[in-house]
């Protein structure tokens, strides 16, 4: 079904295998394509509660692979953005399920910037978050800009960008950019781990936790203030919210 990459299922947690390994996942037009597809595909399917990111081989994601495009294509670079990187970006945040990334490896400009799109982001100790945007004489794409600036604030997002920074995993998880790093060894175990313990959850609710959490990152207060007793009045009328009252005046 899909030439470069594949899906893996287990307990209603589905995950997307980027598989390029030669060319460390870097993506090119029907990668770019394959991803955003799959995303919105399982998002769709009531089997799947849970959808997780990963690389095949020793990278996340290395971007754009600059091999790929014709030279002559990139006075038009704006065009690969529209059109290749921002479906991507927006089948993650607009998915109902949660979308976990598990990063190894390096997860550089275009590939970075999906990783830190996701809901959670969980790394190896060893992983490198790379924006070398200025370094190649562009600027940030791919919402870099805007989730590094909702993340850190704009000096902090300015630093980054023009100093070409790579964050290693632990200066991620310090700045807040990513949820936890771990040992190479143990990242596949605890991020599935993680991935399980929210297909357990309520898919209807964390679908509205997305869009609550999201709303807040830019509306006034007043109008997260009305959306939150929008979504409190779903999750009220929910037979699970009147059992998990139940079970605890029973305690």
């Amino acid at each position: 079904m899909y030439n470069f990459l594949f899906i893996e299922k287990k307990d209603n947690v589905s995950t997307i295998v980027l598989n390029r390994p030669e060319r460390y996942n870097a993506m090119n037009t029907v990668l770019c394509q394959e991803i955003a597809t799959a995303v919105e595909k399982l998002a769709k399917e009531k089997e799947t509660k849970v959808i997780r990111i990963k690389g095949m081989g020793k990278g996340f994601c290395a971007g754009l692979d600059l091999f790929s495009v014709d030279p002559s294509e990139f006075s038009q670079a704006g065009n690969i953005v529209t059109d290749l990187f921002n479906p991507i970006v927006l089948a993650i945040k607009n998915s109902v399920k949660p979308v976990i990334a598990q990063v190894t490896g390096t997860a550089a400009g275009a590939g970075c910037s999906m990783a830190l799109a996701c809901d959670t982001v969980y790394a190896s100790s060893d992983a490198l978050f790379s924006l070398p945007f200025l370094k190649i004489a562009l600027l940030p794409d791919t919402g870099a800009s805007y989730l590094l600036v909702k993340q850190l604030g704009y000096k902090k997002a300015f630093e980054i960008f023009s100093g070409n920074r790579n964050l290693t995993a632990p200066e991620a998880e310090n700045l807040g950019l990513i949820n936890q790093s771990f040992s190479s060894e143990e990242l596949d175990e605890k991020c599935f781990e993680y991935c399980n313990q929210l297909s357990l959850q309520s898919s209807e609710l964390l679908g509205n936790l997305k869009k609550l959490l999201q709303a807040a990152e830019t509306q006034p207060l007043q109008e997260i203030l009305n959306l939150e007793a929008y979504y409190q009045d779903q999750a009220a009328s929910n037979p699970a919210f009147l059992e998990a009252i139940k079970q605890f005046k029973k305690k």
